[in-house]
């Protein structure tokens, strides 16, 4: 709030400060969204995996339960005859990505909006004075 309070009081429009708060924003979310490309292909493909070994695990023992119970006989439970996935290949499109860089981008502005609105409304002496 001080350091606004000096940029007002030497003439700087807000304008130019809240073009200078969207400036910080884009430079600290760019390595954000590259980072999380990353990470996003890597945790997609780890939670997908272990979600369909525990699905595939569940099918197996009631395909085992249900085929002793009707007595289908001993190959039943081999793994030709009851064929289950056994790894997924995820893979993140850069399409999808774009679509999350403008979403989160925009919620970005909408609260540096919100945020800002309050302070830049307020003179620069209210600005000094104030301990909150």
């Amino acid at each position: 709030k001080k350091e606004i309070a000096v940029l007002l009081s030497l003439g700087i429009s807000k304008l130019e400060i809240f073009g200078q708060f969207l400036i910080e924003m884009v430079f600290i979310s760019i390595p954000a969204f590259v980072g999380s490309y990353f990470l996003a292909q890597y945790t997609a493909d780890k939670l997908g995996n272990n979600i369909l070994n525990k699905v595939t695990g569940d099918i197996a023992k009631q395909i085992a339960k249900q085929s002793a119970s009707s007595q289908l006989g001993g190959g039943a439970e081999a793994e030709g005859f009851n064929k289950t996935l056994s790894s997924l290949d995820i893979n993140v499109l850069p399409k999808f990505m774009i679509y999350v860089v403008i979403f989160m981008s925009l919620v970005l502005l909408v609260s540096l909006i919100i945020s800002s609105f309050n302070i830049l409304r307020r003179n620069p002496k209210e600005l000094l004075i104030d301990n909150n």
